[in-house]
């Protein structure tokens, strides 16, 4: 959605196409042409996607908005959805518990729109491993592999489309006793039936909220106001790297792309 080369700098070579996130601007809504009026924010960090046959648990980034952009009232709720309180992220254990103790899950999609009610959402697996494509790579795609993956499918097979392009990003929302909490990240969806060729049905597969907390280092939001990005400071290593992120001081910088400019 945000970052156009989201591999690991090792894969990438200095002297093929470059892509920098570094200073990588976000625009809303993404059908228009992207200009000054349109920017929202900035990519600080991004999950660098492993090559196959290693595995991921995330396809996500974070973007740290423009104040102007941000309403504590009201951008955190999701349209459509009738909840009005900033939502926690559930815990391991209530993301493992999904399968014993049946939730009522909802999501609202860009293109797919709410899904709720009779054509809410239910979820069909944990835990489950899915290759998803076409991931860039230099400008070529390809098929990165994921594992720890969250299924889920419409309650209703006439109801069609879980999750549609345009959808990911998006939030999979689960109702805990009437507190409404973010289970996973969408990101991608399949007709086929998670570790079988059956072609049946359709599904929607999301990261887990608790490995993207952990592995984009963030908290849910609590509905206090919080600093917004004045600046981004940078380092700069040689060549591409493995590693996601480095310390430099005590402080912890994270990649953000390749620059042949930059060495």
């Amino acid at each position: 959605v945000v970052v156009q080369d989201a591999s690991y700098t090792s894969y990438r070579n200095l002297n093929s196409s470059i892509v920098n996130e570094y200073k990588s601007s976000a625009y809303q809504n993404g059908e228009i042409t992207p200009s000054v009026s349109t920017r929202i924010g900035e990519v600080v960090r991004y999950v660098p996607l492993k090559s196959q046959p290693e595995l991921n648990t995330v396809d996500g980034a974070l973007v740290s908005l423009c104040a102007n952009t941000v309403s504590n009232t009201t951008s955190f709720t999701q349209a459509g959805i009738n909840y009005n309180q900033p939502m926690p992220f559930a815990t391991t254990a209530e993301i493992d518990s999904l399968l014993v103790t049946p939730r009522t899950i909802l999501s609202s999609g860009r293109t797919s729109g709410v899904k709720s009610g009779d054509c809410g959402l239910k979820i069909k697996l944990l835990g489950a491993f899915q290759d998803v494509g076409s991931y860039p790579l230099q400008g070529v795609g390809r098929v990165v592999s994921y594992n720890d993956l969250i299924v889920f499918t419409r309650l209703s097979e006439g109801c069609n489309f879980p999750i549609y392009g345009g959808d990911s990003g998006s939030v999979l929302i689960a109702d805990f006793n009437g507190v409404y909490k973010i289970i996973g990240l969408n990101f991608a969806g399949s007709s086929q039936v998670p570790g079988s060729t059956t072609q049946i049905g359709q599904f929607g597969y999301a990261c887990r909220i608790d490995n993207v907390a952990f592995e984009l280092g963030i908290e849910a939001w609590d509905g206090t106001p919080k600093n917004t990005v004045s600046t981004i400071e940078k380092v700069i290593t040689p060549n591409g790297s493995a590693n996601k992120t480095i310390i430099v001081d005590g402080k912890t910088y994270w990649q953000v792309g390749l620059s042949r400019y930059l060495n």
